[in-house]
């Protein structure tokens, strides 16, 4: 049960980059209020599920082992690094995917149609497939980390 909502995010995210592929479609994770809403989405109901299921163990992962008065200050870089992971996430799949897309474009508008550009831009979209499926798989396995 704790893998289907990492299915569902997959899936959700292979669709929308392989729709982006297409000529004229953006993909949605290109989007940066969609690529950083769902790293939210994900790092929320994650912190949520670690309150949930471990409480007190959760928070005691931030604090310093000693010294805990002196160190405490830290403690605020701590929890900013942790959310720095969110804003990681999102825009690791938004660049990447929107890099793909843009260098499509500048082949083919430097290029020109011809036998040998589509040719190159068809070895080109199968790299742009495999990025689309790194990008879904290294954004589920981040976002499964504690």
């Amino acid at each position: 049960t704790i893998l289907l909502p990492y299915t569902i995010l997959g899936l959700f995210l292979i669709a929308g980059n392989m729709m982006g592929i297409l000529p004229y479609v953006k993909a949605p994770a290109s989007d940066i209020r969609i690529a950083l809403g769902l790293a939210g989405i994900v790092m929320g109901a994650l912190i949520l599920l670690n309150l949930f299921n471990k409480r007190s163990k959760y928070v005691v992962n931030f604090m310093p082992e000693s010294n805990i008065y002196m160190l405490l200050p830290l403690l605020a870089l701590e929890i900013l690094a942790y959310l720095n992971r969110c804003l990681s996430l999102g825009l690791r799949i938004l660049i990447n995917l929107a890099a793909g897309k843009f260098m499509t474009h500048v082949i083919l508008e430097v290029v020109g149609v011809s036998f040998l550009s589509l040719t190159g831009v068809g070895i080109f979209l199968s790299f742009e497939i495999l990025v689309a499926y790194l990008q879904c798989y290294i954004f589920c396995y981040i976002s499964k980390l504690k």
